[in-house]
């Protein structure tokens, strides 16, 4: 989306003044090598997000073979010692090695659940809402190691929450959020949300405009007035109310930079 905008951005430059071309121009270079880095931070944040989900994904196809394998050893084993009571010291080696591979399986489920609980406080309340049936039944691993006959379904549920995660985060959002502003006050605001990446906030008066990232403890929101005129222009361009054009936003500050 940050090609589009500098694309679009050099055809306007062609139908300016010289002197204004050259004043616009110099702040098109300031706003590029900004968005380049920005870039650089978000492509970095996003292959660790890709090499967490990968990892997350491998995890979670290795552990759906072992519960099926598990669960057919265990039928097979229930209907022998229905059949024969012979053997029953070999079977009981054999549940206990059985037993100590579904701890290891449930000790492995449970350390994805911390990690896709712990990224719920990073996304949007929409998608957190969206997301909370699935929340809830991972949120039950915490309370009791589940059932054998239940792996399978926990398993699915945390690669549906993975996949929906990702596809938000390819997208353009819009919502209706109710907000604190500085002076501890809570309005409703149209909310556009980039991805997990950067969100812009405008109020319905359209009086008070902001700029939120997502941090291990939730989003936080920064406002500025000078922020209002690209904050509604972006939204009426992402309605489809206007169309494509130059917008110079607010950009989260890179990292390590120090804040005004």
């Amino acid at each position: 989306m940050l090609a589009k905008i500098v694309c679009v951005g050099c055809l306007s430059l062609l139908l300016l003044s010289d002197l204004v071309a050259a004043e616009a121009l110099r702040a098109m270079e300031s706003q590029v090598l900004r968005l380049a880095d920005l870039q650089r931070s978000e492509w970095s944040a996003r292959q660790d997000w890709q090499s967490q989900r990968q990892l997350l994904q491998d995890q979670l196809a290795i552990l759906q073979k072992q519960s099926a394998v598990l669960a057919t050893a265990l039928a097979a084993q229930r209907q022998e010692t229905a059949a024969s009571a012979a053997g029953n010291a070999d079977l009981a080696g054999e549940l206990t090695a059985l037993q100590a591979r579904l701890g290891e399986l449930c000790a492995a489920m449970l350390t994805q659940n911390d990690a896709l609980l712990a990224l719920r406080r990073r996304l949007p309340p929409d998608l957190r809402r969206h997301l909370q049936d699935a929340f809830s039944r991972l949120e039950r691993l915490t309370e009791a190691a589940p059932a054998l006959t239940e792996l399978p379904g926990i398993l699915q549920t945390q690669l549906s929450v993975l996949t929906e995660i990702e596809q938000y985060d390819h997208g353009i959002h819009l919502a209706k959020e109710v907000l604190p502003n500085p002076d501890e006050q809570r309005r409703e605001y149209d909310v556009m949300y980039l991805g997990l990446a950067v969100a812009y906030a405008l109020s319905a008066g359209g009086d008070r405009a902001g700029m939120g990232v997502p941090t291990a403890a939730g989003w936080e929101w920064r406002w500025q007035d000078e922020w209002i005129p690209a904050v509604a222009q972006a939204m009426a361009v992402a309605r489809k109310e206007q169309p494509a054009q130059l917008l110079r936003l607010p950009l989260p500050p890179i990292v390590g930079e120090v804040r005004p």
